[in-house]
């Protein structure tokens, strides 16, 4: 059973028509693909936000298919953005094609550790530190055919979010990743993040990470949970996870089946 966290219910509920594209999960994975839980074709994704959820970084450890020198990684976001209006007072209006920009860094390390005495699961040494910027476009305006100030998307349906996915190029990376790695991503907004904006409604307090519902290639080593640093603890699972340190989340071990960082690895060849 999924664990609803604070907030969580609200983020889900207007997305569960898009998380399955038809056919993705059955099309085979290239070879060049180390590790991917993103869902190809979807209007949006579940997903949770700097600024809601209060932290810093969101992650997971991941088991690649295969030792290789990385090429990029790719992660999907969900805008919530909107040019003018919000998301939540249905007057959601955006010019189409409208973006904003935003700088995200890829954090790679090496695989966890567990402290024997107090439970926490860190990551390992940093193996890769990578911040570019990004054209993130704000969500489609409020649609006629929603009841609740959404966009509308045919054939899916109505969403508060829009599925965007960015990547990172990592082809001058000289050493080939180990298979275990943890993965971390980071960004700003008004009150979150590691260099807080300090401002107030930025677009960026309506970006989240998207949560996908399975891995199709590659495997966690931690089924149901995922590494983060939220500062609320209630929004965690519980214990052994810290609050504000960037350590695993997954007391019981499904605490958060189902929703996994949408992201994918790449290899050079």
């Amino acid at each position: 059973m999924l664990h609803f966290r604070p907030l969580v219910a609200g983020l889900l509920a207007v997305a569960v028509l898009g998380v399955t594209a038809a056919g993705a999960s059955a099309a085979k994975i290239p070879h060049s693909v180390l590790y991917t839980s993103t869902q190809p074709g979807v209007a949006n994704l579940p997903s949770v936000g700097v600024e809601a959820y209060s932290f810093n970084q969101i992650g997971d450890e991941v088991r690649l298919r295969r030792i290789a020198k990385i090429r990029s990684v790719a992660v999907t976001l969900s805008s919530w953005a909107c040019q003018t209006g919000a998301w939540n007072t249905g007057d959601c209006q955006t010019t189409p094609g409208a973006t904003f920009s935003t700088p995200i860094t890829l954090h790679i390390y090496k695989a966890s550790s567990t402290d024997t005495s107090s439970g926490e699961t860190t990551p390992g040494r940093l193996l890769v530190a990578v911040t570019k910027s990004f054209k993130i476009p704000y969500r489609p305006s409020v649609s006629s055919y929603c009841s609740g100030g959404e966009w509308f998307k045919n054939g899916q349906g109505c969403f508060n979010g829009l599925a965007h996915t960015i990547g990172f190029t990592l082809t001058g990376l000289k050493t080939k990743l180990p298979r275990d790695v943890v993965y971390g991503i980071s960004y700003n907004s008004d009150n979150s993040g590691p260099e807080p904006l300090h401002g107030t409604g930025a677009p960026e307090d309506s970006l989240n990470v998207g949560l996908a519902p399975k891995v199709r290639a590659g495997h966690q080593r931690y089924p149901g949970g995922l590494f983060w640093d939220t500062r609320v603890e209630s929004f965690s699972c519980g214990s052994p996870f810290v609050a504000g340190d960037f350590n695993l989340d997954n007391a019981g071990g499904n605490c958060w089946t189902g929703d996994i960082p949408a992201v994918q690895f790449n290899a050079t060849r």
